[in-house]
Order: C-alpha cells, then structure tokens, then sequence
C-alpha cells in the first residue's frame, strides 16, 4: 500500500474534528513559520477531546519518553504562561 492510499485511509477513519485539526496542521506545513506564526496558530486552534483511548495511549507513549517535559514547562515555552 502507497503512503498516499494509507494516508486516504486513515481520513477516511477520523472523525471530522481530527480532520478539520489535520488540514489545518497540514496547511500550515505548506511553508516556513515562524515563531511566532505558530504560536498564534497554536492559540487559536480549537480545543481536541480525547477519548479514553487516545488519553491511554498517550500517557503510555509519554511514560517511554526519557525527554517528556512537563505540561507547566511546555505551556511557558509556548508562551500561555
């Protein structure tokens, strides 16, 4: 399977707020930003809920994670402090 057809398959499958997140993110991969380009894109993107699942899996990707920074540090690098 191409990664085009695996791509197509997986939109397929979200539901239409992880697509909406998805071409947003994908359109700001179009050209550089900047960053404070991206800070604002950041800021005015619309909250994502997770379900149980999601939540599980990524607690369990952050706990194999040795670089994990914690959620204060990570809202102060990204300026919402």
């Amino acid at each position: 399977m191409s990664d085009l057809d695996r791509l197509i398959e997986i939109v397929r499958e979200l539901p239409a707020s992880k697509v909406h997140a998805l071409l947003t993110m994908a359109e700001g991969m179009a050209g550089p930003v900047d960053d404070q380009a991206f800070l604002q894109r950041i800021q005015s993107a619309a909250p994502l809920e997770l379900d149980a699942e999601t939540t599980d899996s990524l607690r369990a990707a952050l706990a194999e994670c040795d670089d994990a920074i914690g959620l204060a540090e990570m809202r102060s690098e990204l300026g919402f402090s």
